[in-house]
């Protein structure tokens, strides 16, 4: 199997993380996409509860069950590339992996490890993983191309529509009075917000 690998805060999940993991899944033939909320994102100081969040990823995914599940990896609190390749070879040791990830991640991937808290680097990545790059615009393309040929990376992309949705906006707006419905998630998601009465959402 073709295996995506879609880690993140996903606080909230929006309809831009949903496409572009659709949209991943039919350009390169992936079998599964898997969501990996991360429990403890090492830096923003204070995110949703992981329970939270992986609720709305599962209700934000439901109509795509067989192409996109939702995994949390309770030992896993600070999501690192190799500490989460480790866990998914575990559970699919047999199977082709492709890291999903936007190109503002992407674009500072040689950097990767440099901290001491990391789980190594790119360069101790093992085995053929290959990288699936949501771009915003077309004139980002040869500065990333550049990158994954310095790196020897095999890179590829997409520019599906959405991708401008931010999370941190989403949760700006909800807070100053928006409606969720019009936010950016998706109806399932949205009435869980206001249901818990996440971001400052009100109840109807």
């Amino acid at each position: 199997m073709r295996i995506g690998i879609y880690s993140g805060s996903f606080d909230p999940i929006h309809e831009g993380h949903v496409l572009f993991a659709q949209v991943s899944a039919e350009q390169f033939g992936l079998d599964k996409v898997l969501l990996l909320p991360e429990p403890q994102p090492r830096y923003k100081e204070s995110v949703t509860d992981i329970e939270h969040r992986q609720r709305m990823c599962e209700l934000a995914t439901i109509s795509n069950s067989s192409e996109i599940q939702t995994v949390v990896f309770d030992d896993l609190p600070h999501h690192t590339i190799n500490g989460v390749l480790r866990h998914v070879y575990e559970m699919h040791p047999e199977d082709e992996y492709f890291i999903l990830m936007g190109s503002d991640v992407f674009r500072h991937i040689e950097k990767w490890g440099e901290r001491d808290d990391e789980d190594g680097s790119i360069a101790d990545i093992s085995g053929n993983i290959g990288f699936i790059v949501g771009i915003e615009k077309m004139s980002e393309l040869a500065e990333l191309k550049e990158i994954s040929e310095k790196l020897g990376l095999n890179a590829r992309y997409v520019e599906p529509p959405l991708m401008a949705l931010s999370s941190r906006k989403i949760r700006e707006r909800i807070k100053e009075g928006s409606s969720v419905e019009v936010a950016g998630v998706n109806d399932d998601v949205g009435r869980y917000i206001k249901l818990e009465s996440l971001y400052g959402a009100q109840q109807d």
